[in-house]
């Protein structure tokens, strides 16, 4: 299928992390479309990527199985969770990264104003008094910078909070977005986030909602992918999805 008129649309609602994400990628696979986008190569104006726009839609996101044997080793996630909670690869912007999440989000630079700002302790602070607002979220994107064509601007766009009910609901939207490659690792540290907001703010964690607009695959994994939703599809409908609880001994050489 290639898009000729417009970009296919799914939505996908599932308990946990990675019955959600193996269905995602499904839809992707299955029903997205052939197309292209900006390359991040050296000497490459585009690349040609499978695509789709898709809301996710995770019911509990830290109730376990919250792992899923493709993504490969659980320290990595939780490294990645901690460059974006806590910024430990701040210090390599400029220089290795145009940017950091934690740096857009945690320590956002508006052009022209002082101090930087905290996004994440405005959020909580808005909760804390007013739990029922729509305008606790985080932007990331900064015109001033990220319209540049030598730059390469964040995916995340945006992080939406509100207290329903007693949970905190959190949802990201995301411009671009590598399903295959970086949505699990997202998702894992938002979800992290999503924890630690709750616990600040004092209620419990309710569902995730996770929006990209480009949702996509690269050529050169389209391959893995093909072979990951086959075995993914016969796993769940055979009732042995290869999800796995974060102590699942079948990671422990991957921890």
């Amino acid at each position: 299928m290639t898009c000729l008129a417009s970009s296919p649309q799914f939505l996908v609602i599932g308990e946990v992390i990675p019955e959600v994400w193996e269905k995602s990628l499904e839809n992707l696979w299955i029903e997205g479309c052939n197309s292209f986008k900006e390359s991040y190569k050296f000497g490459e104006k585009k690349d040609r990527i499978r695509e789709c726009s898709m809301r996710m839609v995770v019911k509990n996101p830290l109730k376990e199985p919250r792992f899923h044997l493709e993504w490969g080793k659980v320290k990595d996630f939780d490294e990645y969770s901690d460059d974006v909670i806590y910024g430990r690869k701040d210090h390599l912007i400029g220089e290795t990264f145009d940017y950091t999440y934690h740096d857009r989000v945690f320590n956002y630079k508006p052009s022209g104003i002082e101090p930087n700002i905290d996004q994440i302790h405005y959020i909580i602070e808005k909760l804390k008094k007013d739990p029922y607002s729509n305008r606790a979220q985080a932007v990331t994107w900064m015109p001033w910078v990220d319209e540049h064509p030598e730059i390469g601007p964040p995916c995340l766009q945006i992080i939406w909070c509100k207290v329903i009910e007693d949970s905190l609901e959190m949802h990201t939207y995301w411009r671009s977005r590598d399903a295959y490659a970086a949505a699990p690792m997202n998702i894992w540290a938002l979800t992290n986030l999503q924890k630690i907001i709750a616990d600040a703010v004092g209620v419990k964690v309710g569902q995730y909602v996770d929006t990209a607009e480009s949702y996509h695959v690269y050529e050169e994994n389209f391959q893995r992918v093909q072979s990951v939703v086959n075995l993914s599809k016969t796993r769940r409908e055979s009732g042995k999805p290869v999800w796995l609880n974060t102590g699942d001994p079948r990671l422990k050489d991957k921890i």
